[in-house]
């Protein structure tokens, strides 16, 4: 299969690109930076430079040919604002399979303010939450995110109305919790929106949002929460689910519709997510979950490793 992952010089691209390299599949890769100054360009069969994604015309027109004259059949958008993109684009192409969900889901994962509605309408317990002027300063600390931003960028606490007149409109406040532990729960639903499963990760340590220090643990709960969002959502493909615990009690973050930066500890682990989307992707019958070996208490611990290029 020919395959085309976007931002390739990313954790997440990468993770991936690993999984499905020295396979069957012929992996391209695209990112907007040059050649020698991207990481995974040195990881794929094929690299492209593409705009950046806010550029939506140009990135469109650029995208699209690349599909056509490299006979693409599958894309794979990592990054948050290429998902938005992709899903716009996916209903004018009918060439390829695009690995992304339909504008309405994308953008209720992304907006924090309807990730949290959403968990609440299905009793999933969200610490208090709410635009900034809905709340009124009563506990001794809050968090503040922009409804959409990615990652932890945007986002610090608060403890004061007098803080809190500082904060823009449209950031959203939830109340904050010195949580015990902190976990994602890397997913896979089917291209007909069906649950397939899930692994949950401790993060052991992060740095800059992103975990450095992580081991998979069996946690049924959180599988079952995972599962309840994504099936009612119809959900397709990838996606990475936050939630922490205080006092025995989970509590949910955020759901993002794409692979994680620390994922491929979970596709090591026994769920290589990439290689069965293929599988579903092209049709083939893929294994009950069920009959999956999956390591639980398996460890990860990240380095650096240097890509050198000549131009």
């Amino acid at each position: 299969m020919r395959i085309l992952v976007t931002s390739v010089g990313s954790n997440p691209a990468i993770g991936v690109i690993k999984m499905l390299k020295n396979s069957e599949h012929f992996v391209f890769g695209v990112d907007s930076n040059y050649r020698h100054l991207c990481a995974g360009a040195g990881l794929v069969d094929g690299y492209f430079r593409l705009p950046l994604a806010t550029d939506f015309e140009s990135y469109k027109s650029k995208i699209t040919r690349l599909i056509e004259e490299q006979s693409i059949q599958v894309v794979i958008p990592i990054h948050d604002l290429e998902a938005q993109v992709a899903a716009a684009l996916k209903s004018e192409s009918d060439t390829c399979f695009w690995l992304v969900n339909e504008p309405e889901v994308i953008d209720i994962c992304n907006d924090k303010l309807k990730a949290n509605l959403l968990c609440e309408n299905l009793g999933i317990p969200v610490p208090d939450f709410g635009l900034v002027n809905s709340i009124k300063i009563e506990k001794p600390k809050y968090i503040v995110k922009p409804r959409n931003g990615v990652s932890s960028r945007g986002v610090y606490t608060i403890s004061s109305e007098k803080e809190l007149k500082k904060v823009s409109k449209e950031f959203m406040i939830q109340e904050f919790i010195d949580f015990d532990v902190e976990y994602t729960v890397d997913c896979y639903s089917t291209k007909e929106g069906v649950f397939y499963g899930g692994v949950c990760r401790e993060r052991i340590e992060t740095k800059d949002g992103m975990s450095t220090k992580s081991k998979t643990v069996l946690n049924d709960k959180l599988i079952s929460y995972s599962s309840l969002i994504l099936d009612y959502l119809k959900f397709v493909g990838p996606s990475n689910l936050q939630f922490f615990k205080k006092n025995d009690e989970y509590y949910f973050v955020e759901i993002n519709p794409r692979f994680a930066g620390a994922g491929i500890l979970t596709f090591r682990s026994g769920f290589n997510i990439p290689k069965l989307a293929m599988k579903d992707i092209g049709n083939e019958k893929m294994p009950k979950w069920s009959d999956l070996t999956i390591k639980y208490d398996y460890y990860m611990t990240r380095y650096w490793e240097e890509v050198f290029y000549e131009q």
